[in-house]
């Protein structure tokens, strides 16, 4: 067997293996590419608020409020793993109050007018589209430890697959290189599929290859430290080790609305600012500002003894190490965010493309299928006939 029949044979059958979960992972991708967009279309609502001539509620008022908003809603009191508040520079944008449950999978929102106070939505999340999305896209609405490990694999085929197919779309001679980059429109179905799968695979082979890499940075550790050891030029970052508040005897308030507005006016550039609260005796209270409301690895977040007020922790460009910055980076890069909508549409037109793949993959292989069994079928129908003539022959 031939090097290029070997690498067919490959192509062929980890696409076939992997051909569906590759098509729900990418076609996935695509919608979840605009999801802050398609979002806005329907939230709107609750999301935007009158602007008023006063200053907003301070972060400590917005969370009991969004904490009582929840008790009412669900009928028990509210003892999040996470919960946070959010504001905005933009004096029309709600806050929400957002807490996870982690035992019961629960996640909400809670908006609010940051002026008032007024309750604008409790929203559960559970129910929610683009949750579904998500959840079909990184684990398959299966349960996360099964569901992540069978993505992972079926991205790391789709790899696989998209360099063979590289190899593969190169021609045999330099007669069918032209052949290569266009596809034929007025040929017969077959021809125009098999063009397809050839030409839109090459055109979006780059783009492809960086969305599945990026999605492997979360599925297997080893991809991740790869990252972080080549972008330090041979170094790992090491474990970033989360710190702990110590935990005092006299227990004093923390000034979380005078921090708040303190780093606020250190931060003027910041369109986002989220605050975590801490549920543990050892847990921090974290401050984000984030200068954009489309990226989020530009944002600072701040770490604080939630005893002392001790600043244990910055994590911001300026403290990340090259591979840690590349990490950061990762989310915006996979949707495709790093470039503005330019970057989004091709990560969406790439996804489709990726979509498209195993469908166009099928119906070639199911097509040479079909032509092989008939051409044996014709071989046996002649064969009887044959047999006559020979039996008639001198």
């Amino acid at each position: 067997m031939t090097f290029r029949k070997l690498i067919g044979k490959l192509h062929l059958w980890l696409g076939l293996g992997s051909g569906v979960i590759v098509f729900i992972v990418s076609i996935t991708g695509c919608l979840y590419v605009f999801e802050t967009e398609i979002r806005s279309l329907y939230e709107y609502p609750f999301t935007e608020v009158q602007p008023l001539k006063q200053p907003v509620l301070p972060v400590s008022e917005l969370l009991s409020i969004g904490k009582k908003a929840l008790e009412k809603q669900t009928g028990k009191a509210a003892k999040p793993e996470y919960h946070n508040v959010t504001l905005y520079k933009d004096p029309a944008k709600a806050a929400y109050y957002y807490a996870y449950h982690e035992k019961e999978k629960i996640y909400h929102y809670v908006y609010l007018n940051p002026y008032t106070g007024n309750v604008l939505k409790v929203k559960d999340l559970n129910n929610d589209f683009f949750t579904i999305i998500i959840q079909l896209h990184m684990n398959l609405l299966l349960p996360y430890e099964v569901g992540h490990q069978i993505v992972g694999a079926a991205v790391l085929i789709f790899v696989i697959s998209l360099i063979s197919g590289l190899i593969l779309w190169f021609p045999a001679s330099k007669k069918g290189i032209k052949q290569r980059f266009s596809v034929k429109w007025n040929a017969q179905w077959r021809r125009k599929n098999y063009d397809l799968h050839n030409v839109f695979g090459f055109y979006s082979f780059l783009l492809a290859l960086v969305i599945a890499l990026t999605g492997l940075v979360w599925s297997y550790e080893w991809m991740a430290h790869s990252v972080d050891w080549l972008a330090n030029g041979g170094k790992f970052s090491g474990e970033a080790k989360e710190p702990i508040s110590a935990i005092s005897v006299q227990k004093s308030a923390f000034p979380m609305d005078r921090f708040f507005e303190e780093n606020a006016k250190k931060h003027p550039e910041t369109q986002l600012f989220s605050v975590d609260f801490p549920t543990s005796d050892t847990a921090t209270f974290a401050f984000g500002f984030y200068p954009s409301l489309t990226t989020y690895h530009d944002g600072t977040y701040l770490l604080y003894d939630q005893y002392s007020g001790k600043l244990l922790k910055e994590d911001s460009p300026r403290t990340q190490t090259a591979g840690q910055r590349i990490r950061a980076m990762n989310y915006d890069i996979h949707i495709g965010k790093i470039l503005g909508l330019p970057g989004q549409l091709l990560a969406f037109f790439a996804s489709l493309i990726a979509a498209s793949l195993p469908i166009t993959g099928f119906l070639i292989w199911w097509g040479r299928r079909k032509k092989k069994k008939t051409a044996s079928s014709k071989q046996k129908n002649r064969q009887p006939a044959a047999f006559l003539l020979q039996k008639q022959d001198p």
